[in-house]
Formats: C-alpha cells, structure tokens, sequence
C-alpha cells in the first residue's frame, strides 16, 4: 500500500537508502515509482490509499504475507 501522492528523493549510501535533496550526486527522485514497479513486476497487488492514511508507517507499506 501506498500514499496516492507520496513521492521522496532518496540517494543509495551502499547499503541503504537514505533521504536526499534532488540536486544530491545520485539523488533518484521517484524512488516510490520505482518500488510499485519492481513489486508489480514480481506479482505482487499494489493498493493506493488515501494521503495521510499510512502516516503511522512512513506513508508506504507492506503486508508480506496473508
């Protein structure tokens, strides 16, 4: 699940992800485009949900099994 409109900027530290301004070397500006993509790739359901309802999570979520 994710926010409708939750977009971030992330940059890759080697072994994470890490928030980043968009003019940062290596900055990837749709990192949440990104993550659908790959998980639709793989099967996976992707549900968008209202902005504000995941705030608790960090605006985007998974359930991992079910």
């Amino acid at each position: 699940m994710v926010e409708e409109n939750f977009r971030t900027t992330v940059r890759d530290d080697g072994d994470h992800l890490v928030p980043a301004d968009a003019d940062e070397t290596g900055a990837r500006e749709d990192i949440v485009d990104e993550v659908i993509e790959r998980a639709l790739d793989t099967g996976a359901k992707v549900s968008f949900v209202p902005d504000g309802t995941l705030s608790d999570a960090g605006r985007i979520a998974a359930d991992l099994r079910y």
